[in-house]
């Protein structure tokens, strides 16, 4: 008897899980409660993640296929690069790999800067598998500072065909085989993640490309009517905001933009600092927990529609 009493009690836990996990999946309860995502969501079917996230996102790149990963959009919006180990075409979610490097950043669709930290960069063509030789500009006269003269470098900017900002990485494309590659540091003295090589191009009215890690406070869209800061996506020309940032659960800070989609339809957002504990000691002190890391999804957040031009 007690043995078959036990037996029911096992089945009848076995149904409560499977209810739970099925209703959390569907968004039906708490979806706010993170353990809960640690516990689930991998063992979710893939098309019920949109049914957890309010409608003003949408899942780009499901979690569980991120895992832990680090991502970064290229300038345009058409490719995001994962953990700098393979391309995803955000436009067909085709899997691009890369030959063997020191590490990678996507320029374009179809341009990747190869071996970006290395002294020997190459530019590579996905497409049609060509490399292109990137040069420095050590030939340029210094400053006492040991800066590039900017008045020096300033020619070669303004009649570049194309000029990405990629973190503190400033790749100058002179035509279809020619490019140059200069840090931020040489270009304005210090180093802050693009944000001072951006403000010197714009100071001079050069026209540039970039891409963003996750410490960007703002960011602008291509055609220039958008802007995402903190809080969400604003006009650039009333200031109103128009689209409310999404938070990622057990998360200090809303979600991290890290590029615009190629049309300016959204914005991705993504946060790899999301853990079961996360239990941080004062600043003047050392040390903290944090344990059982839980895999984000790439999320859009959308433009909502009556800030859209009319579709052709």
């Amino acid at each position: 008897m007690q043995l078959r009493l036990w037996y029911i009690g096992l089945f009848g836990l076995i149904i409560f899980i499977s209810i739970t996990g099925f209703a959390w999946c569907y968004g039906l309860w708490g979806r706010d409660i993170v353990f809960l995502q640690y516990l689930f969501q991998c063992r979710c079917p893939q098309h019920s993640e949109t049914f957890r996230y309010p409608d003003r996102v949408e899942v780009v790149i499901p979690a569980c296929k991120l895992s832990k990963s680090s991502l970064r959009v290229s300038p345009d919006g058409y490719w995001v690069d994962v953990d700098s180990k393979y391309i995803l075409d955000l436009n067909t979610g085709k899997k691009i790999t890369l030959p063997n490097s020191d590490g990678f950043i996507t320029i374009s669709q179809g341009l990747v800067l190869l071996n970006p930290l290395e002294y020997e960069p190459e530019v590579y063509d996905v497409y049609n598998h060509t490399r292109y030789k990137v040069d420095r500009l050590d030939n340029l006269p210094k400053t006492d500072d040991d800066r590039i003269d900017p008045i020096a470098v300033l020619s070669l900017l303004h009649t570049a065909q194309k000029i990405f900002v990629l973190s503190e990485i400033i790749l100058i494309k002179v035509d279809d085989t020619q490019y140059y590659i200069v840090r931020e540091r040489e270009l304005t003295g210090h180093s802050r993640d693009g944000r001072l090589a951006r403000d010197f191009l714009n100071a001079n009215q050069i026209r540039y490309e970039f891409s963003v890690d996750y410490l960007s406070d703002e960011l602008p869209s291509h055609n220039g009517v958008f802007i995402e800061k903190p809080d969400g996506i604003y006009l650039v020309a009333t200031n109103e905001r128009i689209a409310e940032n999404y938070q990622f659960l057990n998360s200090s800070y809303p979600a991290s933009p890290i590029g615009w989609q190629h049309d300016d339809q959204g914005v991705f957002v993504h946060d790899r600092t999301v853990w079961v504990i996360d239990y941080q000691l004062p600043n003047f002190l050392l040390g903290g927990w944090r344990l059982f890391q839980v895999p984000q999804p790439l999320l859009l957040l959308k433009v909502p529609p009556e800030y859209l031009p009319p579709t052709p």
